[in-house]
């Protein structure tokens, strides 16, 4: 009997008179803002067990996290591929130069027609 009173005051302390604490905010929280940068499939299945547990889940706020999370993914993929071709490009520019500085080496100097050389 004791035990059971017990348990019943701890039921209906926790579940109806506590107010809620930073880890309840926290828990509340859509699950790509308490792990930044997560993967949408991984959030969605994060948010699976989420609701398994009873939390507050909302699929219309992780369709809009989707449509950010992949439109930022998809300027990153393009500033990397910008990058990457003008790394080809100075690469190209840097090979004709040495190229040009190689032919310069490789030719004698002639001093025909030039003043100086000739006193």
């Amino acid at each position: 009997m004791v035990v059971s009173l017990s348990v019943g005051i701890f039921i209906i302390y926790f579940l109806w008179l506590r107010e809620p604490s930073d880890i309840d905010e926290y828990m509340n929280e859509p699950v790509w803002k308490r792990v930044p940068g997560i993967d949408p499939e991984t959030a969605q299945g994060m948010m699976e067990m989420d609701k398994h547990l009873g939390l507050q889940v909302d699929y219309k706020a992780l369709e809009e996290y989707k449509k950010e999370y992949y439109a930022e993914k998809a300027l990153e993929f393009e500033k990397e591929l910008q990058e990457e071709k003008r790394h080809r490009e100075l690469k190209t520019s840097m090979s004709s130069h040495m190229h040009i500085l190689k032919r310069y080496e490789q030719k004698p100097e002639s001093t025909e027609g030039c003043p100086r050389a000739q006193d």
